[in-house]
């Protein structure tokens, strides 16, 4: 989209997952073979509701809209909002992401702006043609101003589509809905219109989704007849957690108007066309052709082209896993911290099939990389022989032996290079490099001041200089501050040592929420989806900002939490594994580790306190 395919361009995104890990109380390892996957779902789309408000009198209230999925190019629309409020309104876009949107609650210009809160629901698909379970879904864009602008599908229905619209920008400062005509086979007309009293608009993006049949237990569209008055919906299957989108086909009517809904629930809806009165207070309305989608909240796949072959070879051969449609399934590392020896990574292949490809070494404070001993760093090297395409992640932990200050100047400098030397000399010259990694916590680092901050920035390029000055060497430099750092106001920018300075972006992640998760009770299933609502947010939040200083993305911790009174963890909770997955295999993840803490995480082994959990990561990553 030409507004927003700045923000979302960066890297180019992969379908494959490359490495995966896994992390212990004393080290971390990590890995990833792939297995072929069968010609597969991929997430097509997704349906959900959202509600807020408008309580700027400017109209200056803006939402940030979390995908459940990431796309690589998604359309979205909203809407009609419910009837909590009279005023005629409607819903707004603007910066458009893979893995999320801004929305708002958009009244006319000749009101004054505040709406009370709405429920609206949401359609979410990516650009292109697909396939969903026998029916066809389109979704594109157009420049679009105040004239009519023809659309022609990139491949012919076999049956008349419903069409929704939306403008996915926001270039003009007047408010806006689409109208729509002639929708046929192969496309349709569609235009923005503005209130009466106002008349023309600048050049919009207008998203559309075209959709010609039915999902079993998953959507449903139609048409109606619909004028101001209120007109129902009524759906074929129910339910449960239903969302219902709706967009007017047709355009018989000349007036300024939109569509609002009410009494949605898991079969049926309501629905009227709603005129705005800038230019005249009368709000009758022609009969227009609704199209309408209802269908249960949460994602939908269609295939992917992938072969038919389910491509298990028994595991554990290290075959690199691709198939026909480039996609992979990534599996797991080992428990080096039991089982530190000829093969550290034995146990955990034997336990899942599989091979271990990456391993993150995470040193205890008091030992420190400057002074790594033979017998800790031996065992890599033999590891890393063992297959060309293994690496090693270390994490450089500093703040036990100096200050920022002094790191800043240089005084830390000597101990770098010895490292990097040590790592080169062993043949680990292509391994990862976590600085100070979740810098911004209190058990690290964490620049608090200012003046810290830009100390920090300064160490951060001293160390860099250093290690990239060792001869031989081709490390990655990781820059891994903890996942809730978008909450920290300025800290993030404050932080980045510059583009230059930084190779690859980390996020550390668990299934943690202080709000969810807390007191004795063990979490429910709405707990764990919630608490996942806002891991994601998280991990969108990281992609974006990966792409933006056009840098990979890695996941060097990761895992369930144990559920304790104080620990806020959603205990065995494989729904987190399914979902972390899910959004890894579907964004671009250079590399992963499962931080296997034993008493935390630990999924190995028949005394783990997360069978559930356990078995699932097995099915999926195994």
């Amino acid at each position: 989209m030409t507004d927003n395919n700045e923000k979302k361009s960066g890297i180019d995104r992969r379908t494959v997952l490359k490495t995966i890990g896994a992390t212990s109380a004393f080290g971390t390892v990590g890995g990833l073979t792939a297995s072929p996957v069968s010609a597969a779902t991929t997430p097509v789309g997704e349906l959900g509701t959202t509600s807020a408000g408008q309580w700027d009198s400017n109209g200056g209230n803006w939402f940030t809209l979390d995908f459940e999925h990431s796309y690589d190019d998604p359309v979205v629309v909203m809407g009609p909002l419910s009837t909590n409020g009279e005023e005629p309104a409607h819903a707004r876009l603007r910066a458009v992401w893979s893995g999320s949107a801004e929305w708002q609650i958009e009244e006319w210009r000749y009101m004054d702006l505040t709406h009370t809160k709405e429920d609206i629901s949401y359609l979410v698909v990516e650009s292109g043609d697909n396939e969903v379970d026998g029916a066809s879904v389109h979704a594109g864009t157009v420049e679009v101003d105040h004239e009519w602008q023809s659309v022609t599908f990139g491949s012919t229905f076999d049956q008349l589509p419903v069409v929704f619209t939306e403008s996915q920008t926001v270039n003009g400062g007047d408010p806006i809905v689409t109208r729509t005509k002639d929708v046929t086979e192969s496309g349709f007309s569609v235009r923005v219109q503005g209130e009466e009293a106002r008349g023309s608009h600048v050049s919009e993006e207008v998203g559309y989704i075209a959709i010609d049949g039915n999902v079993d237990g998953v959507f449903e569209i139609g048409t109606i007849t619909s004028d101001e008055a209120w007109t129902p919906v009524t759906a074929t299957t129910s339910y449960s957690e239903p969302a219902f989108v709706s967009s007017m086909q047709t355009t018989h009517g000349g007036n300024t108007a939109g569509l609002r809904r009410r009494k949605l629930d898991a079969s049926s809806a309501e629905v009227r066309v709603e005129e705005e009165e800038s230019a005249d207070d009368e709000t009758n309305h022609v009969d227009e052709t609704v199209g309408y989608l209802l269908g249960r909240r949460g994602r939908f796949d269609g295939a992917d082209g992938g072969s038919s072959d389910d491509g298990d070879d028994g595991g554990g051969n290290g075959d690199d896993g691709d198939d026909n449609d480039g996609t992979m399934n990534p599996t797991f590392g080992a428990d080096f911290a039991q089982h530190i020896g000829e093969d550290p990574s034995q146990y955990y292949e034997d336990w899942l099939g599989r091979s271990v490809l990456v391993a993150d070494e995470f040193m205890k404070k008091e030992a420190h990389y400057h002074n790594v001993p033979d017998w800790k760093i031996q065992p890599w090297t033999n590891w890393v022989a063992e297959n060309d395409e293994r690496q090693m992640a270390w994490d450089l932990m500093v703040h036990n032996f100096t200050t920022l200050e002094d790191a800043a100047n240089g005084g830390i400098n000597d101990a770098v290079a010895s490292f990097g030397n040590s790592l080169v000399n062993n043949d680990q010259e292509n391994s990862y490099i976590r600085i100070v990694g979740e810098f911004d916590l209190g058990h690290t680092i964490n620049p608090q001041t200012d003046q810290e901050k830009q100390w920090f920035v300064e160490m951060w390029r001293e160390m860099t200089d250093t290690l990239r000055s060792v001869s031989g060497q081709d490390f990655t430099i990781v820059w891994n501050p903890n996942y809730d750092i978008r909450y920290k106001g300025s800290y993030a920018e404050d932080t980045w040592p510059g583009d230059g300075y930084v190779d690859m972006v980390g996020i550390d992640i668990y299934d943690r929420n202080w709000d969810q998760y807390a007191g004795a009770g063990e979490p429910t299933r709405d707990d764990h989806i919630a608490a996942w609502d806002r891991s994601k947010a998280h991990l969108d939040w990281f992609r974006n900002w990966a792409d933006d200083h056009e840098k990979e993305l890695c996941i060097p911790e990761w895992g369930v939490w144990e559920h304790t009174n104080s620990s806020h963890g959603g205990g065995d909770n494989p729904y987190f594994v399914q979902e972390m997955y899910d959004w890894m295999n579907e964004n671009d993840v250079a590399w992963h580790v499962y931080f296997e803490q034993l008493d935390k995480h630990a999924l190995y082994g028949p005394e783990t306190q997360f069978p559930e959990a356990s078995s699932k990561f097995k099915e999926l990553f195994g």
